[in-house]
């Protein structure tokens, strides 16, 4: 199954090679100007791409001379044109369609809402029944205030979609990769935005079951007018928050009359989106502030099936007094409806997948000639400048962006399986002397961290650490371990079993009270000074550690974890620790003692004792929250 994957790559990426590539324009007839997000399809085929903001397109078209190309868009008369013609004129103008007066609707408010509630009631029907995979060209990038890219990105990417009966979110693999950075703006925006490459789930408002399509009660719903798509006729419904309700969005649904489906969906912000757009707990982005966006989601028609077609999103934000421009594009090339295979595990990128981090630099990219939309930036074609000047050197700031994101990082509680009896505990070293009623304990909670640095996809190196939360009972247990993960659920929420082993540094200590010392004193080889210290009695235990948990999905960076832990005991040694509690906590000295020590005085219940009376009983279980950055 992975060879045939790779396989269909190869044939998909050498199939581009035999292809021609057609740039052009798409204008209106009347105002002449550029019309955007243009469905361009090459007729019988699920292939094609979309005019870009400008109205500007990119086609590639295998060399067979027989190929008919359709252009249409909603509210003008659809265009289709031989290969040839092409060849001979790239550019298209498009004729506005007329609405017949007669065929102007006036919809009550409750018909409306009956209209919108039965087109989303029959998404199941009009999307695919079946997964499919999508190939996907994807830009990001920052512009400056002249609409100049200072930061691109691009990515050739396999999409899979499960059916449209749920709202299951799908995976991407990527093919290839390519980024520029402006050497001489590199550091005027240091922001980067992860999850771009899932656009194609993300943006796909109809599987995603937005409310505000469904109809929601908080919302004001409005026809605005009626347009044409391919001779089909088109509902335009406007939409937008009631006035007492603080939501997002506002904009534009079209639908289409026949089908009821969603054939076009416009965003834009609200008040309370652009208050809420930077505005974190921490204050990280106090210096960003959102301005504005545009967004659109296309869906074309294929044998009376929609599919997803094409996203566009365009957000100005100021930073520090200046303008930018945050531009995402992503367009549908293709799309596979039969003998569709999921995308490997080994072959998924995370959510968090940052290509201004991780994508290879033009200079370095064996990629030079395939886009599905315009050019962002100008090459010079004779020295081919671009492709051999490297991008400016990575700051620390990206070179730490980049190594967070092959980090996991978990924060929980664990419970450790240690018990020791009710007992009467006297402890004599030297001048001190300490007495301690023991009440029963049967169990300790701790404060769990873990630090787990990624491989691969599979394999992982960790570090865990954690501490008590009780002030009588103290626990310190340090382990570093091997972690290998088995996918058992990728499409939608994804879960995972992790399985590990390592060693562990393990103290399981009771605290027997604090005294004042009259004098300085050694032990454990340190020095104390004649201050306050405390005595504690327990076990230090190293040992193999072997462990497993399981991973539950509940968002796009954090996992609940559920984990169980088995420390097999190499050395136990019952032992006596001394800390000193005056100064400064960074600088306070302790040590530990072996109770067989012949300076130790050891009893439990008046009876001497080279045993703590702590047992362990190897066990620990946890639960704790993931975030995987």
């Amino acid at each position: 199954m992975k060879n045939l994957f790779i396989l269909i790559l190869l044939l998909t990426i050498s199939t581009l090679s035999l292809a021609e590539s057609f740039c052009g324009k798409i204008i209106d007839s009347k105002t002449l100007h550029p019309i955007p997000f243009v469905n361009i399809s090459l007729k019988g085929t699920y292939s094609g791409t979309v005019s870009d903001a400008n109205g500007r397109y990119k086609l590639m078209v295998p060399n067979k001379s027989d190929y008919i190309i359709c252009f249409s868009c909603i509210g003008y008369q659809s265009v289709e044109i031989s290969y040839i013609q092409l060849k001979e004129k790239s550019d298209i103008i498009l004729t506005p369609s007329i609405t017949p007066l007669n065929e102007i609707v006036i919809m009550p408010d409750s018909t409306l809402r009956s209209f919108l509630s039965k087109a989303y009631n029959k998404i199941a029907d009009n999307y695919p029944k079946q997964p499919t995979t999508y190939e996907v060209f994807h830009r990001s990038g920052l512009q400056n205030g002249d609409k100049d890219y200072i930061r691109l990105n691009e990515v050739l990417l396999n999409a899979y979609k499960s059916s449209y009966d749920d709202k299951t979110e799908g995976t991407v693999s990527i093919i290839k990769t390519r980024k520029y950075i402006e050497p001489n703006q590199s550091n005027e925006f240091q922001y980067v935005y992860y999850g771009a490459v899932y656009d194609i789930h993300h943006d796909d408002l109809i599987k995603n079951r937005r409310k505000y399509l469904k109809p929601d009660k908080n919302y004001d719903y409005e026809l605005y007018g009626v347009e044409y798509y391919n001779n089909r006729k088109v509902y335009v419904i406007d939409f937008k928050p009631k006035v007492d309700k603080k939501l997002k969005y506002k904009g534009k649904i079209f639908i289409d009359a026949k089908t009821l489906g969603y054939l076009k969906i416009e965003l834009s912000p609200t008040e309370q989106w652009l208050k809420e757009r930077y505005n974190d707990v921490l204050g990280l982005h106090s210096n960003i502030k959102a301005e504005d966006f545009d967004f659109v989601v296309n869906y074309s028609i294929k044998d009376s099936v929609f599919y997803y077609q094409s996203s566009y999103y365009k957000e100005k934000i100021n930073h520090r007094d200046s303008t930018y421009y945050f531009v995402d594009e992503n367009v549908v090339t293709s799309v596979q409806i039969d003998e569709v295979n999921k995308i490997p595990f080994n072959q998924q990128v995370p959510i968090t997948y940052v290509p201004t981090i991780e994508a290879k630099e033009y200079s370095k990219s064996d990629w030079k000639d395939y886009a599905t939309i315009p050019d962002a930036i100008k090459i010079d074609t004779t020295t081919k400048e671009l492709f051999i000047s490297p991008s400016p050197k990575p700051t620390t700031k990206q070179m730490i962006q980049k190594l967070m994101t092959k980090m996991e990082f978990t924060i929980g509680i664990r419970y450790f399986a240690n018990s020791i009896e009710q007992s009467k505990i006297d402890f004599n070293y030297q001048h001190l002397s300490f007495n301690k009623e023991i009440n029963q304990l049967n169990a300790s909670l701790n404060f769990d961290e873990t630090i787990l640095y990624k491989l691969n996809k599979r394999n992982g190196i960790g570090y865990q650490l954690n501490f008590s939360l009780s002030k009588a009972f103290r626990t310190s247990n340090n382990c570093l371990y091997y972690n290998y993960r088995i996918p058992v659920k990728t499409i939608g929420r994804n879960i995972f079993i992790n399985l590990s082993t390592g060693y562990s540094w393990l103290s399981l200590e009771q605290s027997l009270g604090t005294k004042n010392s009259n004098t300085n004193f050694k032990f454990g080889g340190k020095k104390f000074k004649n201050n306050k210290v405390q005595a504690y009695s327990g076990l230090k235990i190293n040992g193999l550690t072997f462990g497993s948990d399981i991973e539950f999905q509940f968002s796009n960076i954090f996992h609940l974890v559920l984990s169980t832990n088995y420390i097999s005991p190499i050395k136990t040694v019952d032992i006596i620790t001394l800390q000193e509690r005056s100064g400064f906590f960074l600088f306070r000295k302790h040590a530990s003692e072996p109770i067989s020590n012949k300076n130790i005085d050891y009893f439990i219940n008046d009876i001497p004792s080279n045993k703590s009376g702590m047992k362990f009983n190897n066990w620990s279980f946890g639960i704790g929250f993931k975030m995987k950055i």
